[in-house]
Parts: C-alpha cells; sequence; structure tokens
C-alpha cells in the first residue's frame, strides 16, 4: 500500500499530469457547459434555432478573424524566454487597448459588407453589440499570463471555469428573456466584462498606462513574426469553413455545421488543444533536456492515439441517438457529419499537440507552410464538395485536408526534435 502510496504522489507531482488534468477539467468543463448552453437554446428556440445559432456563431467568428488578423504574439514569447513580466507588463498593456479598438473599428466598418455576403440582415444587430467584446478583451491585466509562467494549472483551470460559467448563466438568462439568440451575445459581454474585473483583483502587477515604453515595441514584436504568420494561418485553417459555408449553405446550413463540429470536436480535438496548451509551459522548461522532451512527446502521442481510437468507435455508433435526444429529430441530418468530423477532430488534435515543438525550435515557419497546403486543400475541397454533397460534403473537405498533411507534419515534428538534441544534447 505504502509503495502504491509513492507511485501516486510521484504520480501527480509531475507538472504534466497536474497541468494535465486541471486542463482537461477546465476545457471539458466549459466545453460540457457550452453544449449544455447550445442544447438548451435550441429547444428554446425551435425551428429557428439553426439561422440564429448560425447567425450567433458568424459573430463570434467576425470577432476571432480580426482579432487573429491583429494578435500580437506577445503572451508567447513571454512564457517561452521566461521574461521578467514586470518590465513589459505596461507596454504589452496599452498594445492590447489600442488592439481592441483597432479591432472594433474594423467591425464596425465591415458590418455592412459582411451583410451582404451573407445575405443576413440580423448579424448587423449582433455584430454591434459584439464590438463591446474586443474593447472589454483589450483592457484585461496581461499579468494573467503568470498562471502560465509558473505552471499554476489548477488556479488558471479554476479561473476559466468560473468565467465560462458567468458567460453561459448570463448568456441563457438573456436568451430567455429576449426570445433571441442575441442574448447568447451580451452572455459573452458580461463574461469579459468579469476576466477584466477579475484580471486586476487577483493578478499583481497592475499594469499603468504612464509606464508605457516605446523603446520596448521592437524587442516584443521582433521575436514574434513567424508566431503570428502561423496563428493566422492555423486560425484560417480551423475556422475559414465557417465562412465558405455560411456562404454556400446559408445562416441555417453554418448552424447545423456548428454545432456538428461542437459535438464531435468535444471529444477528439480539444483533447489535442488541451495536450497544446498544458505542454508549451513545460517543454519551455526543458528546452535545455531535449531527450528528455522527446520522450515525453513520444509518451504523449501514443495515450493521444489510444484516446482518439477509444471514442471514435461509440461515436460513431451513438452519434444518432444521442442528437435524437439531446437535440430532436429537426437535427438528425448533421449525424453523418458529426462522424466523419470526429476522425478530423482527432487528426487535428493530434498536430495541434505537437505545435510547441516547432516554436522551441523555431521551425514556426514549416507548420506555417503545412497549414497553408492543408488551408488550400480545405477550401479546394469545401467548393468542390458542398454543391454536390451539402453538409457532409463539408465535413469530408475537413477531412480531406487533414489527412494529407498529417504526415508531413509527422515528419517535420521530428525533424524539429531532432535538431533540438543536435542543439542542446
Amino acid at each position: 500500500m505504502n509503495l502504491l502510496r509513492s507511485h501516486l504522489v510521484r504520480w501527480w507531482q509531475s507538472p504534466v499530469i497536474r497541468g494535465f488534468s486541471f486542463m482537461s477539467l477546465m476545457r471539458y468543463s466549459t466545453k460540457g457547459m457550452s453544449l449544455l448552453r447550445l442544447v438548451i437554446v435550441a429547444r428554446l428556440l425551435g425551428s429557428s434555432a439553426p439561422y440564429e445559432l448560425g447567425t450567433f456563431g458568424l459573430a463570434l467568428l467576425v470577432i476571432a478573424v480580426t482579432e487573429v488578423f491583429t494578435q500580437t504574439g506577445i503572451n508567447i514569447i513571454l512564457i517561452r524566454s521566461q521574461k521578467n513580466l514586470d518590465k513589459y507588463l505596461d507596454t504589452a498593456w496599452i498594445i492590447s487597448i489600442v488592439r481592441g479598438f483597432i479591432i472594433s473599428l474594423a467591425i464596425y466598418w465591415l458590418t455592412p459588407y459582411l451583410v451582404s455576403i451573407f445575405d443576413n440582415p440580423d448579424i448587423t444587430t449582433y455584430l454591434h453589440w459584439a464590438l463591446l467584446v474586443p474593447i472589454l478583451r483589450g483592457f484585461i491585466n496581461p499579468a494573467i499570463i503568470r498562471y502560465q509562467q509558473t505552471l499554476a494549472f489548477g488556479h488558471e483551470s479554476l479561473f476559466r471555469v468560473s468565467l465560462q460559467l458567468i458567460d453561459i448563466l448570463s448568456g441563457l438568462i438573456f436568451v430567455f428573456l429576449a426570445g433571441s439568440a442575441i442574448g447568447l451575445i451580451w452572455g459573452v459581454v458580461v463574461g469579459v466584462a468579469a476576466e477584466v474585473i477579475l484580471s486586476f483583483m487577483l493578478f499583481r502587477p497592475c499594469p499603468a498606462w504612464w509606464k508605457f515604453k516605446l523603446s520596448l515595441l521592437w524587442p516584443l514584436f521582433s521575436e514574434t513574426k513567424y508566431v503570428i504568420v502561423n496563428g493566422i494561418v492555423s486560425y484560417l485553417n480551423e475556422n475559414l469553413d465557417d465562412l465558405i459555408i455560411a456562404r454556400l449553405l446559408g445562416t441555417s446550413g453554418l448552424g447545423f455545421y456548428q454545432m456538428a463540429y461542437k459535438l464531435s470536436s468535444a471529444v477528439t480535438i480539444e483533447i489535442g488543444n488541451t495536450l497544446r496548451d498544458t505542454l508549451y509551459p513545460v517543454y519551455a522548461k526543458l528546452v535545455n533536456k531535449p531527450l528528455e522532451m522527446a520522450k515525453l512527446i513520444d509518451s504523449v502521442q501514443w495515450r493521444l492515439l489510444n484516446w482518439n481510437v477509444l471514442v471514435i468507435l461509440p461515436g460513431f455508433i451513438l452519434a444518432g441517438p444521442v442528437i435524437r435526444l439531446l437535440l430532436g429529430e429537426d437535427w438528425l441530418r448533421i449525424v453523418s457529419a458529426v462522424q466523419i468530423l470526429l476522425i478530423s477532430g482527432a487528426l487535428r488534435g493530434m498536430m495541434n499537440s505537437w505545435f510547441p515543438v516547432f516554436i522551441l525550435s523555431d521551425h514556426v515557419r514549416i507548420n506555417f507552410l503545412i497549414n497553408s497546403a492543408s488551408t488550400l486543400i480545405m477550401v479546394v475541397g469545401l467548393y468542390l464538395l458542398i454543391p454536390h454533397l451539402g453538409l457532409q460534403g463539408s465535413a469530408m473537405a475537413i477531412l480531406l485536408s487533414v489527412a494529407v498533411v498529417a504526415p508531413l507534419m509527422w515528419q517535420a515534428k521530428t525533424i524539429a526534435l531532432q535538431k533540438l538534441v543536435t542543439k542542446y544534447g
């Protein structure tokens, strides 16, 4: 018994195990709450749910796209280099605030064009409320990254789950009161406002605008060029499908597709994303011990592969009954899309878990090139398959874009890791 206890203690003391456990709890708690929210909203709104949820999804997508095109990559660099946060805090905060206002102005300017492109006048109201989101996010205290710098995953998980709970509960209350999915946008605004307030209450030091230093701008940005560009391509690779599907299948078609994607990604791609976010700061501390890092990566990827096999098989069998139970008969058209997206999500999650290796080995450019190829395949596939196969064709295009580049990403990851071993081993 004592031996077992000592093994369990040693197992739990591993920062990877603790980090993954807490981050998994956070992601699956928030993912579960988000799915429950969508199910409740779908039931509340009835036959109009696909259209209204599609409009809500479009609004969030516009915010996210403008944010990713103006990202700075500062947080990633600070975590990687373990720089003194206090020195850069005030400058990073002012950059974030300016960026938030630029994003909101871009959204306001784009709104009339988006209404025309997607033939959806209702998106105007959603986007005008959504303007508050990037502005508020800009004021979040950058010291919030201390959780990741210090590997305090338990505290971060509790923090993120609490914020998500505020977002979800307030959104549901607003949807019930308004009788429309616009309440979900109001919930997002409330959640971001809560994050701003809590970031100043819980994290120190607090930034001050008068301590902004223009001389620090170049040192911060000089290291981030490939991180920024790769971030843009990676985001487009994962989200450009929504824009194209909204254009080809309409807002309701997007609502159906996003529901299928969320259901499938909840048990596949999220596990890889959790590993990516958990392992990056852990790998950053092991960068001078690449052999240990290589062993850890091998262990992680085989466990991830086993997990994917375990969830995909039941997913294929239970997709129909689960969707009928949760959403009703009207949503059964997404069953085949969910089954296909389970496979693509597993592959995408695996590839996402390798991303820290590319950052730490300064090979983000290779990751960028592979993601660019994947995005191109996805776009071509969507335009070729959707006209003939509809929603199922969109899922097949996503699977094709991931399956073609997966072997290339594996090889690139292996080369990047070997170069780390050569450099530090």
